[in-house]
């Protein structure tokens, strides 16, 4: 991975957006890691690889069960009272 200051991305930012297109350019500040420039294919590729975990994260979800209105809001008042919260029971109700 390409590796550039911020100073030289100011200086050269046509330079380096067109590195992008070819591969992440890690942007440092301070000598620390703070950005990272992809190209705008790239990001939707991750981006669509996010939804994918977080479709298949619900799906699971859904198999699993849920907990029901009652037992979540004990849960959460058990939570915010800052005492030992109950474990959530699972599968209430499945899901079809």
């Amino acid at each position: 991975m390409k590796t550039i200051t911020a100073t030289e991305l100011k200086k050269h930012s046509g330079e380096h957006l067109d590195d992008a297109v070819h591969g992440p350019v890690l942007i440092q500040k301070t000598r620390r890691p703070f950005a990272v420039l992809v190209s705008f294919s790239e990001f939707e590729r991750l981006r669509a690889c996010e939804d994918a975990y977080w479709t298949l994260r619900a799906l699971e979800g859904q198999q699993e069960g849920t907990l029901g209105v009652k037992a979540t809001a004990a849960y959460i008042r058990d939570r915010l009272e800052g005492g030992e919260p109950a474990t959530p029971r699972r599968a209430v109700r499945k899901a079809k």
